[in-house]
């Protein structure tokens, strides 16, 4: 997979296809033990990424990850290939020389590649990101700005609250019901409609999710 720019993209700017990736079960690399490494880990275990981090050093967290069998740790400095199966690569170092040789050992391969301060070596870049369970919302600016990104980030989350996760949770848990309960799906989108238009997050929000539940069956049944 290429991962450095033409001349001509790199003038243009480059275009990024956003795209959410599920990384469960998948390796994933991540060249570095430091601090930002551990963000990054952290971030792929929740999604769940079999880990494996290239350090000679680990943070307190990240070696306590690796004594409890979370990650795999190669107590080492990286070197060409360290990297075999991996499905995606975050190199984390702060070292552009050993970026540089992560980069040319990916470029072989059809793995994923992000150096984490070096975006024109990437083949992906990371979008700032808010998280309300299963509401994900990613910002980017391509690489050209990500101090707006996290302003942007920072106005979004005032916006979208933690009544967003219980929402959702109450969502897929009704949704497995009215796909088993009603075979027409014209009758079960017309429900759905309902629910994501309706004042369920204000009442999560000012009055709990009990009062959120009632309101929702009574949505159901005025449209069964």
């Amino acid at each position: 997979m290429q991962t450095r720019s033409s001349p001509d993209s790199t003038k243009k700017g480059k275009r990024y296809y956003p795209l959410y990736i599920d990384l469960e079960g998948k390796k994933v690399s991540v060249v570095g033990g430091g601090e930002v490494s551990e963000r990054k880990v952290l971030t792929l275990l929740r999604c769940g990424a079999d880990v494996t981090v290239i350090s000679p050093t680990l943070t307190e967290r990240l070696s306590n990850l690796s004594k409890n069998g979370k990650i795999h740790h190669l107590k080492k400095v990286y070197e060409e290939g360290d990297l075999e199966g991996s499905f995606l690569v975050i190199s984390a170092v702060g070292n552009k020389g050993i970026n540089r040789k992560v980069s040319r050992e990916v470029e072989s391969s059809s793995s994923l590649f992000n150096a984490v301060d070096d975006p024109e070596l990437s083949n992906f870049i990371v979008p700032s990101l808010i998280n309300r369970g299963r509401l994900l919302i990613a910002i980017s600016t391509s690489g050209v700005s990500p101090a707006l990104s996290k302003k942007i980030r920072k106005e979004l989350e005032k916006r979208y609250g933690r009544e967003y996760t219980l929402f959702l949770n109450m969502l897929k848990g009704i949704r497995k019901r009215l796909l088993r309960d009603i075979p027409a799906e014209r009758k079960r989108k017309k429900i759905f409609q309902h629910l994501a238009n309706s004042d369920l997050i204000d009442i999560i929000k000012k009055r709990g999710v009990k009062a959120a539940r009632m309101r929702l069956e009574k949505i159901i049944r005025e449209n069964l």
